[in-house]
């Protein structure tokens, strides 16, 4: 019990220094090469499975895969930090949440169901949270520490960069067989390594059956989207998702256009020295080292975007710069195919949607215009375009015309008979009404009788005819209008 008051304290102790620190802002830290070399930088962000570093201002590209297992660890606890997660609180409830700023003991934190950032205390985490916190802000301390840089060993700091200087010149003097490993170019990237944006965005995804889900885009498996949804990964052929979806991914692996080509940076110096690395966009982002072309990582499925595993195997290490090139052109090939498909596609669904209009429009023609009835080839084909089977083009004509007969709009001879139908109905029960007034007039057995008497009513028109007279003509003449009005709108 005492050990975890010790624990905790310790915790807290390390918060505190570490008190104005930020998601983007990690202490300074020695890092350490698969050579032993040691550099003191700072992290600036993870780009697939590269992490960029700031050393006094210079741009370092580290590829994860050639840092110590420690700082491999390390990187692995900011990811799972900064991304969306499940936050145990410490009444052991959990909350989903993304990391956007830590001050003092309160946490800046995104969730989905505020649209405004909220404040967390740092009393409000369980204790392997702000164990998480405490390890990731805080400053490493390698036993190599105070080693100094030894320009024999093949390139000094530029080591974290695969052992070559921007420039691509060994700062030793020595040649690329002896230095550097042969296809990396001055940016830090390998041949066929295709820069990704977007990566970490959460959106919203739609299949081809309309279902829509949110989650977090990771990158590109081969043909598959690699896609974070209920704290797993999962992969999905690219042809699965809606029109807008594929166009949207294939948009992220289109170059920036605030690129820079790294082979015109190293034209550009070819003396060597030292100088920043060009910048890929504002963000440069890498699917975990994995390329289009690549048959054998699409099958295997080895490539793992997002979580900077930064196995570079399959990265045809190799090549020589005509093969470079090549393999960019094929990359840029298949990129310029996938959006003429798309492109195709959407064209189709615009074609299907213009027919479809067409034949809705071709069946209203029918519905409203008789004449087409004479024609049961026009008819025939309007209805099947469709999809309304029908067999007897003659009887669909009478009763498509019979069953519209009382929607259609006035002026028309349906609508005449209705109106017809309505006025004999009104006159008749105007004039059926004077009738009860007269015999009212004339006694309470009269009135009582023609209401519900048959044939009373006949009766006393007949016996007080001058009365009666009037109110009766109207009466019939009501009536017969009203039958007529019905035959009329029958036809």
């Amino acid at each position: 019990m005492h050990g975890n008051r010790v624990l905790v304290a310790a915790l807290f102790l390390v918060l505190e220094l570490n008190a104005c620190a930020v998601a983007d802002d990690y202490p300074l830290r020695t890092w350490t090469n698969d050579e032993g070399q040691t550099l003191d930088a700072t992290l600036k962000r993870i780009s697939g499975g590269t992490a960029i570093l700031d050393d006094n201002g210079t741009e370092i590209r580290a590829p994860i895969s050639r840092l110590s297992e420690e700082d491999k660890e390390w990187i692995k606890k900011v990811r799972e930090l900064i991304r969306w997660r499940e936050w145990t609180m410490a009444d052991n409830t959990t909350q989903r949440a993304k990391l956007e700023s830590f001050s003092e003991d309160v946490l800046v934190m995104k969730t989905r169901e505020s649209e405004v950032d909220v404040e967390w205390s740092l009393d409000e985490l369980a204790d392997s949270d702000r164990a998480l916190l405490a390890e990731v802000f805080s400053t490493s301390s390698n036993e190599d520490e105070n080693r100094e840089w030894d320009p024999t060993l093949g390139g000094g700091r530029e080591m974290l960069e695969d052992g070559m200087s921007p420039s691509g010149m060994n700062p030793a003097g020595m040649n690329p067989a002896e230095g550097a490993p042969a296809g990396v170019n001055p940016s830090g990237m390998r041949p066929g390594e295709i820069p990704i944006r977007n990566i970490g965005t959460v959106r919203d995804w739609t299949d081809n059956n309309y279902k829509t889900i949110s989650a977090e885009f990771r990158g590109l498996d081969g043909p598959n989207v690699v896609l974070f949804f209920k704290n797993r990964e999962w992969r999905v052929p690219l042809t699965d998702f809606s029109f807008e979806d594929q166009q949207w991914v294939m948009e992220s692996l289109m170059p920036d256009p605030n690129a820079v080509d790294p082979r015109m940076v190293a034209e550009n110096n070819p003396g060597g020295g030292r100088m920043s690395p060009p910048q890929f966009g504002n963000q440069p982002m890498t699917a975990g080292g994995s390329q289009f072309d690549s048959a054998h990582d699409s099958i295997t499925g080895r490539m793992n975007p997002g979580l900077g595993s930064g196995d570079e195997e399959g990265m045809m290490a190799n090549n020589s710069p005509a093969e470079q090139d090549e393999v960019a052109s094929r990359i840029a090939e298949a990129r310029a195919k996938q959006m003429a498909g798309l492109e195709q596609k959407k064209q189709d669904d615009l074609e299907r949607a213009a027919r479809l209009e067409e034949s809705a429009n071709a069946e209203d023609s029918y519905d409203t215009d008789p004449t087409l009835a004479s024609s049961p080839s026009m008819a025939d084909n309007s209805y099947r375009s469709s999809n309304a089977s029908r067999s007897n083009q003659a009887a669909l004509s009478s009763s498509t015309y019979g069953a519209n007969a009382s929607a259609r709009g006035s002026g028309g001879p349906n609508a005449f008979g209705v109106l017809l139908m309505y006025a004999g109905l009104l006159i008749s029960a105007v004039g059926g009404i004077w009738t009860l007034v007269v015999a009212a007039q004339e006694s309470i057995v009269w009135l009582l009788a023609c209401m519900f008497v048959p044939f009373a009513g006949l009766v006393f028109i007949i016996t007080h005819w001058e009365e009666a007279s009037k109110p009766f003509l109207i009466n019939l003449g009501g009536t017969l209008l009203m039958f007529f009005g019905i035959f009329v709108a029958a036809m």
